[in-house]
This record gives C-alpha cells, structure tokens and sequence, in this order.
C-alpha cells in the first residue's frame, strides 16, 4: 500500500559540484514523466540540492528522507549521496535494518555484455544512434513540449511540420532527419518524419528547431503539448541548392520512413 515514487533533486547536481552546464538526455520533467510512463511510478519526491545539500552527512541525508514517510528505499548498487559521497549502498542497507525501513539494492544492468551507462546513451544520442540508445534506455527516446510557431515553409510547399524546442541544458541529439512518433494529448498518435537542426537551406541562424511533418494528420496544434517518440536516424541535416531540392528530398524522406515505420 505505498505510494511508488522517485527521488528528484531540483538541479542536476553535476552542475553544482563542477559548475558546469549539465548534459542531461532528458528534461527532469521528461524523467519523471517516462518513470510514471513505463515503470509505474506516481509521485516525486522533490530535494533541494546546493552547496548546504553536498556538505549533508550521508546518515542525515536518509533521515530526512525517513521523516518524509519513506518505508522502503530502493538504489542502484553504485549509487553514491552524503558529504563526500560517503554514503554507498552497503550503508543504505544496513541504515534501513536498524530502522525497520524497507531496503534493495538494483544490481548492474548489462546489455550484451556491457554496462548500460548514461555516458554511452549521451555518446549514441550523439552520433546518430538511437536504436541502440532506445535498447540501453529500455523505451524510445522521446521529447515532449508545446508546439511553437515557426516560419511555417512547410506549408508552403505542401508538407506542414510541427515546431519544438529542447530545454536548456538537455543535450540535443545529432541533426538530422528521425522516424518518429507523434502522441497528441497523450493518445491519439502519427507516424512522422522530424528533423532536429538549424535549417542550414533557409538562413538557420535562430537555434536548434525541432521540426516534424505528421503523415495522415491535417489541423492546427499551436500550443498543444506534444510526445515526440524517436525510432531511427535517416540522415544529417543538408544543405541544398534551392528550396525546391529540398522539397523533393522530405518527399523521399517521408517515403523512406514509411518503408521502416512498417517495419517497426
């Protein structure tokens, strides 16, 4: 009869202790939601995480999450909290005996022999890779976001996309052209072809956009939240001689995803 849920700092705490940008593969409100999505949990447990938190001994770290009604505390088995990262998983269980708290320890996941780590899965995002990064992230690497306005050329040439952003901090993927899915109001959904870059053909200069055309869907999405699911890389992003070659290029790119889409 307990509520399952997630422990979330309120920064990344990588960006605490080395005072640099984080690189994270999600946005912590895209983690939380995948955690709900796939593996049932229902709330987050919100800790501030600053310099008083980094000095806090690892023993009190726990009881102040045992006064928050914590009866059962689960981690991976290289999970590390507490001044100095002093507190390991050997610690966490033998606190949780002495208290009468519930206590596991999650072993090292392993995919084909190897350790699945978060460093690998920012290197696939990276490069093009994102079967293998959905396989180590155990789901397809999604976004999620409200649709903003863009420039709108797709329209005008017949292929009308959606238009995202990554939030700052979140490492974005290599550009390029994805098959993906595009889940509106978290049911009905579209196959689609998106492209993550500058828009290198039409001047780019504003950023990285997210840009996706929803094969079969026609209608107005401004300001929607969309759930952006990632399934391949097609190809890098180009850029093309006219706007009339690049037209003809998402053609081939939607024909292309179709042809894996049934795949899938």
């Amino acid at each position: 009869d307990l509520t399952p849920s997630m422990l979330l700092f309120d920064s990344e705490p990588e960006s605490v202790i080395t005072g640099q940008p984080p690189r994270l593969i999600c946005s912590v409100e895209d983690r939380l939601l995948a955690a709900k999505t796939f593996y049932g949990i229902k709330d987050a447990v919100p800790v501030r995480f600053d310099r008083a938190a980094m000095a806090t001994p690892w023993r009190d770290f726990l009881d102040g999450l045992v006064r928050q009604g914590a009866e059962y505390l689960v981690a991976g088995e290289d999970f590390r909290f507490g001044a100095g990262g002093e507190g390991t998983a050997e610690k966490l269980c033998g606190y949780c005996a002495d208290r009468g708290v519930g206590c596991e320890i999650v072993p090292e996941v392993r995919l084909d022999g190897k350790k699945v780590s978060s460093t690998d899965i920012r290197a696939l995002l990276e490069t093009g890779g994102i079967r293998k990064a959905n396989a180590l992230l155990g789901h397809e690497y999604f976004l999620t976001g409200p649709v903003v306005r863009g420039h709108q050329f797709g329209r005008t040439i017949g292929i009308p996309t959606v238009n995202m952003r990554y939030a700052d901090g979140v490492l974005v993927p290599r550009h390029g052209v994805y098959v993906t899915r595009a889940r509106l109001n978290g049911a009905e959904s579209f196959p689609a072809v998106t492209n993550v870059g500058v828009r290198p053909t039409l001047g780019g200069g504003e950023g990285v956009s997210v840009e996706s055309h929803l094969l079969g869907f026609s209608g107005d999405l401004y300001g929607q939240n969309v759930w952006l699911e990632f399934f391949d890389y097609l190809r890098p992003e180009m850029r093309f001689a006219d706007t009339d070659s690049l037209r003809r290029q998402m053609e081939r790119d939607i024909r292309t995803a179709e042809n894996i889409l049934k795949t899938l």
